[in-house]
């Protein structure tokens, strides 16, 4: 059996104990997406704040920046493991790749939630890696079936970020837009260092797509929609679901209306208890993460928060192994802002169903529940 590192006594006293956590974020490179973690760390100091924790111990977060860089993810990790943390989180794609070697020789042993393509969590082969976002190859898929399949739409375009994020789905995803009734697909790569976007927008028009499904970041993401109109070309446009997210709709403007999105948090415009619940919390804790990459953080909070009560439960002793167990048992969880995270027979990501939204006035506006993700 693993044992957890050990557990501080808490500052605070009244023998709790005190459950030490590393965060590696893009805090510098890419702080709109550091909200992820924020969204966590407000999650975890709201259970320290309103319930003492959970069942007798608190959480304390350590945050490194990772630059949004293979060697930053490196670095970051590394730093994070001195002294060793009982649960280390990782950010962002580039990063992850970056910390393997080190997740490998220095931390397998330790819980870790991973905010990357899942693909590439899959391909890991590590047992202590939970993995949060879906595999961005299948999301492609998921997005163009909707094109295809629900709005008609054959003649599309594939465009992606050319590093890690996207490089999978070009590889696979054309193939499958074909099988599925596509009768032409444009493959387009966006490098990471492109500012103009014009040519981009331009390949696309050429090939006469009706519809762009777009794996990229949001700036990527704004800057081909802005260089389409103002050519006067005006696709539809299918974007994965690091797109739900104010950021990007206030990067875009109008160039994002009418922009279809998948996501498997609710929308922050939802009056439900849970929405409430969060925008309570974050403006006290993180008001710049009030976002929805907020909230896929703070719903990832509350699945940490459900497998440590499982795995405490009845007063047990807290180990890697059973905090690991009690994720890996985890099967249609109600958390946070989605309706059903699992992590069963697959923990290279929490997700198995995604909601598509489209963008109307400045909103995310749901045109289809949530379906499962292609798995071909």
């Amino acid at each position: 059996m693993a044992t957890m590192p050990a557990a501080s006594q808490s500052p605070a006293g009244g023998g709790g104990r005190t459950l030490n956590i590393g965060m590696s974020l893009t805090a510098t490179a890419a702080p709109a997406y550091a909200a992820l973690g924020y969204g966590i760390q407000a999650y975890l100091q709201n259970r320290n704040d309103t319930t003492g924790g959970v069942n007798g111990y608190k959480f304390n977060i350590n945050i490194v920046d990772n630059a949004n860089t293979t060697q930053g993810g490196a670095t970051s990790v590394r730093q994070l493991l001195s002294p060793k943390p009982d649960l280390l989180i990782v950010e962002a794609t580039s990063p992850f790749v970056g910390s393997l070697n080190v997740l490998r020789s220095m931390a397998a042993d330790i819980p870790t939630i991973v905010f990357a393509d899942a693909d590439k969590v899959k391909e890991a082969k590590m047992p202590s890696l939970f993995g949060t976002w879906p595999s961005y190859t299948r999301e492609c898929m998921l997005l163009a079936r909707y094109a295809v399949q629900t709005r008609k739409q054959t003649n599309l375009a594939l465009l992606y970020i050319d590093n890690a994020v996207g490089q999978g789905a070009s590889e696979t995803c054309p193939a499958y837009m074909k099988k599925i009734g596509a009768t032409k697909v444009t493959a387009i790569a966006i490098p990471l260092t492109t500012t103009s976007f014009a040519s981009i927008a331009q390949k696309m028009k050429d090939s006469g797509a009706q519809g762009g499904v777009i794996i990229a970041y949001s700036p990527q993401t704004k800057g081909v929609q802005v260089a389409a109109v103002a050519m006067n070309y005006r696709p539809s446009w299918y974007g994965f679901s690091s797109l739900f997210d104010k950021n990007y709709l206030d990067l875009a403007g109008a160039a994002a209306e009418g922009t279809f999105i998948d996501s498997w948090v609710e929308p922050l415009s939802s009056d439900t208890a849970e929405v409430k619940a969060f925008t309570r919390a974050i403006r006290k804790y993180s008001p710049i993460s009030e976002t929805s990459l907020g909230s896929y953080g703070w719903t990832m909070g509350a699945v940490i928060v459900a497998a440590l009560e499982q795995a405490t439960k009845g007063g047990k002793p807290l180990t890697a192994d059973s905090w690991m167990a009690a994720l890996r048992q985890m099967d249609g969880l109600r958390a946070g802002l989605s309706p059903a995270l699992t992590y069963k027979d697959d923990q290279s990501s929490v997700v198995r169903k995604v909601a598509i939204y489209q963008v109307k006035g400045g909103r995310f506006h749901a045109v289809a529940e949530a379906v499962p993700i292609p798995n071909p």
